[in-house]
């Protein structure tokens, strides 16, 4: 038996942040530090608060600098004070966040950290700028931290930072960000597009040169068809280009209209909402992930918390192990009923914990372990369409090779009865024919107690 403080040591150092590794195992969040996500506690979400006071106050800061250069109470600059209070917040924020994560995982942590290092470049920036203004000569600032003042502008930065932290701005911003790489693509198609067009109406329409009477001055040369064409492709020139004598040119100017000024539009415009929805997607995966942690928190609570782990039954006599087994049962219907009343999980009407139990009972023995539980959840709030086509086609594998194992173990079965019968055939004539004998030794030893009366 173990003692019961060594017992508490154990089970604490095997559950603590055990549905943190599962969900890493299973699903990884490629927008999280590889698995240092942690629920935020009472102080961070303070700080938070305060350093988005102080970002909003100090991109209205950087407003006023624009509108009114000069601000000072006496000999006191009322900007470089501002400007002290906003870069010291700042060097607190590194200093916690360093603190909290280590140095090396503020900047990298498998993978890297670019808001961080956002942050701490414009903290670096803002320490300069402050410690120039407060301690060089005058003109020292002038010719030297002057040009440095455009890079304050870099701290509006931090606002875009602080709009990620908004549901509804994340999708927009993420929708423009992810659309850049197809955009520039798009773009170079509809800047070759137009260089096509340009030189085709720079050989066809009549210039002005040649023909001073009916003629375009909108394609003398190369360049100046190309800014004509990016002028229709906005809408700002149409038809009046093309000459009257010269009617067959209309047909090609509506084919690169169709193609730049409807089409690439159309197409940057699906580029741009597929993004979007694809940001919506990420988010709600988070989302969902989040809601999953707190499930296997929530196991982690009702069964480990209480003793009820595998690890710990294999800690037990035969009968406590017995009675904690009840319990645990007992726990995981009473989980697994709690989940289906909250509607955590949009379970059909009428769902009931024994039949989501049997659904996650990964090895079809009875038990569900917090992988088991873990994972199951994970994968109905989790998995895309394809994924759960692909889980339903492994199940029918699954189906069907357990079919074909019972066909051959019940042909087994059936080859082994057919031997049994025949046996039992063979048994039976050679019991007749000793019977058959038996009846004849009781007529011999009749017939010779006969003979001696």
């Amino acid at each position: 038996m173990v003692e019961k403080g060594e017992e508490e040591k154990l089970l604490a150092s095997s559950s603590a942040n055990k549905t943190t590794k599962i969900l890493d195992k299973y699903f990884p969040d490629p927008g999280s530090s590889g698995g240092t996500l942690k629920t935020d506690s009472s102080f961070d979400t303070r700080f938070k608060s305060f350093m988005t006071v102080v970002i909003i106050l100090n991109g209205m800061t950087l407003g006023a600098m624009s509108q009114w250069p000069e601000c000072s109470l006496g000999p006191i600059d009322v900007y470089l004070v501002l400007d002290t209070i906003f870069v010291l917040a700042y060097v607190a924020e590194v200093l916690v966040k360093c603190n909290k994560s280590g140095v090396q995982r503020y900047f990298w942590d498998q993978q890297l950290k670019r808001w961080n290092i956002t942050d701490f470049t414009l903290t670096v920036i803002g320490l300069i700028d402050i410690t120039g203004r407060g301690f060089l000569p005058g003109s020292a600032v002038e010719h030297i931290l002057e040009p440095m003042s455009v890079l304050r502008l870099t701290r509006l930065v931090r606002i875009m930072h602080l709009l990620t932290e908004v549901p509804a701005l994340t999708i927009t911003i993420g929708g423009v960000m992810g659309s850049m790489g197809p955009l520039v693509w798009i773009v170079i198609a509809l800047l070759f597009t137009t260089y096509v067009f340009a030189i085709f109406f720079h050989l066809m329409v009549r210039n002005c040169k040649e023909f001073p009477g009916d003629c375009s001055k909108a394609f003398d040369d190369l360049s100046t068809a190309m800014l004509t064409l990016i002028d229709v492709v906005v809408l700002i020139q149409w038809i009046d280009t093309i000459p009257d004598s010269q009617p067959y040119l209309l047909l090609p100017f509506y084919i690169f209209v169709l193609i730049s000024a409807f089409g690439i539009i159309n197409v940057i415009i699906g580029v741009m909402v597929d993004a979007t929805a694809d940001t919506r997607r990420k988010l709600e995966w988070s989302s969902k992930r989040k809601c999953l942690k707190a499930l296997g928190e929530m196991w982690e609570e009702e069964i480990h918390s209480r003793g009820l782990s595998r690890e710990a039954l294999a800690l037990l006599s035969e009968e406590e192990r017995k009675v904690k087994q009840t319990e645990r049962r007992s726990a995981v219907r009473g989980i697994i009923a709690n989940i289906i009343d909250s509607q955590t999980v949009n379970f059909p009407p009428g769902t009931e914990p024994e039949e989501v139990r049997l659904l996650l009972d990964k090895n079809g023995d009875g038990r569900v372990s917090h992988e088991d539980f873990t994972l199951g959840f994970g994968r109905i709030l989790l998995a895309d369409p394809l994924q759960l086509s692909i889980m339903s086609f492994i199940n029918q594998g699954m189906i069907r090779r357990h079919v074909k194992e019972i066909h051959e173990r019940w042909d087994e079965l059936v080859n082994e009865v057919n031997d049994n019968g025949r046996k039992y055939d063979e048994l039976g004539r050679v019991l007749g024919e000793l019977n058959q004998q038996l009846e004849q030794l009781q007529q011999a030893v009749q017939e010779i107690k006969a003979k001696k009366k």
